[in-house]
């Protein structure tokens, strides 16, 4: 890999189409996976930009607008963005080791800072030495490779995952598979309610092939096999293989000039999660409006089912700065079919409707 690749001793390049993922073996048995959709997205991300034969460089950098697209989220200015940083470096994995199992923090370091040359903002992160192990060396425990381009369309983890598996697979052509290992240990999908196999079938297995036949370099089709009038198994078939011959990794440049973020506010809040949430409807409500706001929303954010949701993948402070800004844009959506004299009160009801 060239030297020009690297900043001291930061990796730095852009989304592109012919980086290539290389992921270990016991990444791809985590189980649990504690990540979300975004996340997912990010680390793969990092796997393609770093070379796994040199662990020397272990530090990759986004740009902001990069991390914000993985994510799937808004932009938004560098605090808020650093509670989404805060929550994938919290995240802790299990992977099996012989009969017992190993616990690893995958990052464990992140600097956010500006470019004095460029104004563009960067977002350093960094893998913990433990972690090299799931990382580097590959050879000594195995690994897939795959194009990036292949998970960043995906819209849902159990595509990701179903992806990684039939990549790995294809080469047996056809073969069946339990529907309990292929639900809860390959798919990861613990939910109870997925145990019914109808709503599993619609609702995971069905979606998730579609879109990898849709969006990625493998078409399977699949029948399910039953034993007496019970689902047992799901038969895959490998229809057309698109992978092509991967080379050696390289890692380009990163030298698009992006577009700098307005980060100038003037309004000033006492307090920090009434700014935080504010930053949510655009600094728009003063800090006694925020107040009422608030307290609106903490007696109606345990009954929005995505906010549930995300309190699971991103913690509460994000999970309702997420609720409200939805909220807000309903809000900016009736005005523009409405006459709205006062926005604050409106607001009040959209917030207070069960309807929204």
């Amino acid at each position: 890999m060239s030297e020009s690749n690297f900043e001291g001793n930061i990796l730095k390049n852009g989304l592109r189409d012919e980086n290539i993922v290389e992921k270990s073996r016991p990444l791809l048995l985590m189980k649990p996976v504690p990540f979300g959709l975004g996340e997912l997205k990010v680390l793969d991300t990092y796997l393609s930009r770093i070379n796994a034969r040199n662990d020397e460089c272990c530090t990759v950098s986004f740009s902001k607008e990069e991390f914000e697209d993985l994510m799937g989220i808004e932009r938004m200015r560098t605090e808020r963005l650093a509670k989404y940083v805060d929550s994938l470096m919290g995240k802790t994995v299990t992977v099996p080791e012989g009969k017992g199992w190993h616990k690893y923090v995958l990052f464990v370091e992140s600097r956010c800072y500006q470019d004095e040359k460029t104004s563009q903002w960067w977002i350093d992160i960094s893998c913990s030495r433990e972690a090299k192990k799931l990382f580097f060396n590959l050879e000594n425990v195995g690994y897939i490779r795959y194009q990036l381009k292949n998970i960043l369309p995906l819209t849902s983890k159990y595509s990701i995952f179903l992806y990684y598996y039939l990549l790995d697979n294809r080469f047996r052509k056809e073969w069946s598979v339990d529907i309990s290992e292929l639900r809860e240990d390959i798919l990861k999908c613990t939910s109870q309610y997925y145990t019914t196999f109808k709503f599993f079938k619609y609702e995971i297995l069905e979606r998730a092939i579609n879109e990898v036949n849709k969006t990625t370099d493998i078409l399977f089709s699949y029948t399910v096999e039953k034993k007496g009038k019970k689902a047992d198994k799901i038969h895959f078939i490998l229809e057309k293989d698109n992978v092509s011959i991967l080379p050696e990794k390289t890692v380009s440049t990163y030298d698009d000039q992006l577009d700098n973020d307005d980060e100038d506010n003037s309004i000033i809040y006492s307090d920090k999660r009434l700014e935080f949430l504010a930053d949510a409807c655009n600094f728009e409500f003063n800090e006694q409006q925020m107040r009422v706001i608030s307290d609106i929303l903490l007696q109606i954010r345990d009954t929005d089912s995505s906010y549930n949701t995300e309190l699971l993948y991103y913690g509460k402070e994000l999970a309702e700065y997420n609720l409200l800004m939805r909220k807000y844009h309903i809000l900016n959506y009736r005005a523009t079919v409405t006459e709205i004299h006062n926005r604050f009160t409106y607001f009040q009801s959209i917030l207070e409707s069960k309807k929204n």
